[in-house]
């Protein structure tokens, strides 16, 4: 329980930043706060609508949140020399002649999506120092609006104090934006955000016409992200770079040979190769090693007579006891096969198994080296099984073995079109009297 609350506390913590800065406010309405062309009016025409913005964000992945932000700002603006001169409602003052200032302040709820997370890139191995995120969400504000005569700068209306506006003006609006953000550091990022604004009232720049019944401004936000996170942990805002190391691959092929190494067990006895002293023979006593009860030197998995002493020609038996079977390579008869130059060491494979055991690839090497230096050379794999399990599916089996020998050796450079693959099942063990001997799982490699 301790551990699931501790959890919970830190992903709790790194889900939250908070950020603070300065604003520039730009109206694009009936009046504009750009290229006005006034010459006097000097708060009308002012492009640094300075205010400042306060906000905290809640990230829910390192790619969506919620963001709660407020803000105060000074707004002016005045028609533009080229703007037609419609008429402005409540004034007979042409809008080429007026201009307005005021302020305003608001809060709005936003959906944050965090754009360089989304689109991250999963063969990045170094940190980022940028970050993309875009906010859509919907806001309210109060703000108050004077409109003035630029000629005498008598003031026409007033939207926000005045009897005539019913008290301080107030409208929905709704926000798109871009941030971008620097990282400082852990603890601190740079950001920069634009924004575009929907508002839903003509007044807001004051000034109502029957040309537009709404007002567009923007806003330019620069400020300091602060984030919450813990010693381990990235905010989730960078959580994505949590693991930044670039990896070597070589090194990491060797970590996870090693490991291989060392757990395992090809005779599946439960002891380990690197301890067994019979990696394979299977045998659950003697550290892994069969036994020899007749003490004959011929192991028992091996000694045809595991209780009586004989020899080791006689596999494990006396001459009286049993006739001996010659301790050599079965290979089909010339009938069978037109290969009979065998100059290469045979591979083994475990108990119904089609894979390679830790000890073939030097005697695959060699095989590899020769046709290399003899290029005219061809080879032929032929496949066998020891006498457990169904024919054809012993048949199918070794011709597996012989498909896995040539994918090895074809992998390594060498022309598939000198390799012919034969599967001959357990027609032809190398031990008649052992049928289920890992001596008769083998590939013979054979020379053309």
């Amino acid at each position: 329980m301790l551990s699931i609350n501790t959890n919970s506390q830190t992903n709790f913590k790194q889900s939250w930043s908070f950020g603070l800065g300065v604003s520039n406010h730009t109206m694009a309405g009936d009046h504009r706060s750009i290229r006005t062309g006034l010459s006097d009016g000097a708060d009308a025409n002012n492009i640094l609508n300075l205010g400042g913005y306060l906000y905290v964000d809640k990230m829910f992945s390192s790619a969506f949140g919620l963001e709660l932000k407020g803000f105060y700002s000074t707004m002016s603006g005045a028609g533009q020399e080229l703007t037609s001169n419609y008429a402005i409602v409540g004034t007979s003052v042409p809008l080429r002649n007026t201009y307005f200032n005021g302020n305003a302040y608001g809060a709005d709820l936003s959906l944050i999506l965090n754009l360089s997370n989304l689109a991250k890139n999963p063969y990045k191995t170094k940190p980022r120092k940028w970050n993309l995120a875009s906010y859509i969400g919907i806001g309210i504000q109060q703000y108050d609006s004077k409109l003035y005569d630029e000629r005498n700068d008598v003031l026409l209306a007033d939207y926000g104090n005045s009897p005539s506006s019913n008290g301080a003006a107030n409208s929905t609006y709704y926000t798109f934006g871009l941030g971008l953000r620097y990282k400082v550091s852990k603890k601190i990022d740079i950001e920069f955000r634009p924004t575009v604004n929907l508002n839903e009232e003509d007044n807001l720049d004051a000034a109502m016409s029957a040309k537009q019944t709404f007002e567009v401004f923007y806003m330019a936000n620069l400020g300091l992200v602060f984030k919450l996170n813990d010693k381990e942990h990235d905010n989730y805002v960078w959580h994505v770079d949590e693991v930044k190391e670039e990896v070597n691959v070589e090194d990491l092929i060797a970590a996870k040979i090693k490991e291989y190494d060392e757990n395992r067990d090809t005779d599946k006895d439960g002891f380990a190769d690197v301890t067994d002293p019979c990696p394979l023979r299977y045998s659950k006593s003697n550290k892994g090693c069969p036994g020899d009860r007749d003490k004959d030197g011929v192991l028992d998995d091996l000694d045809l007579c595991p209780d009586v002493a004989g020899l080791k020609d006689n596999h494990g038996c006396p001459t009286d006891k049993v006739e001996a079977t010659p301790v050599v390579v079965q290979q089909p008869t010339k009938e069978e096969s037109k290969y009979d130059v065998s100059l290469f060491d045979n591979v083994y494979f475990d108990l119904d198994s089609a894979i390679l055991t830790r000890d073939t690839a030097d005697k695959l090497n060699k095989v590899i080296v020769y046709m290399k230096l003899k290029p005219e050379a061809s080879i032929v794999l032929q496949g066998n099984t020891d006498a457990g399990g169904p024919n054809d599916y012993n048949r199918q089996l070794s011709e597996r073995r012989s498909k896995t020998v040539m994918s090895y050796i074809t992998a390594r450079g060498i022309d598939p079109s000198r390799i012919e693959v034969i599967g001959y099942g357990e027609e032809f063990p190398k031990f008649k009297n052992l049928p289920i001997n890992r001596n008769n799982r083998r590939v013979d490699i054979l020379l053309k």
